[in-house]
């Protein structure tokens, strides 16, 4: 049987930044896997900017949108 990550039970969310067009890519829980994810990513995406990085999940409501952002390597939500 497979386990299916939930919100509930998730503590950490790997977000891209705003140059990147924002949004949620994983969320797990724990912060190691989340960097873990991060350094997976970053092996695949080709460039060196720091394209995701690691947000607590209760602090993703609070993340703005990629227009809202007000800068490009800030974390943001594609809303």
């Amino acid at each position: 049987m497979t386990m299916t990550m939930t919100t509930t039970r998730a503590t950490h969310a790997v977000v891209r930044t705003a140059f990147h067009g924002g949004g949620v890519v994983s969320r797990h829980r724990s912060e190691e896997a989340a960097l873990r994810s991060v350094r997976r990513y970053w092996g695949t995406c080709g460039c060196a900017c720091g394209c995701v990085c690691v947000v607590p999940i209760e602090d993703l409501d609070q993340l703005p949108s990629v227009a809202d952002a007000g800068h490009p390597s800030h974390p943001a939500i594609d809303r």
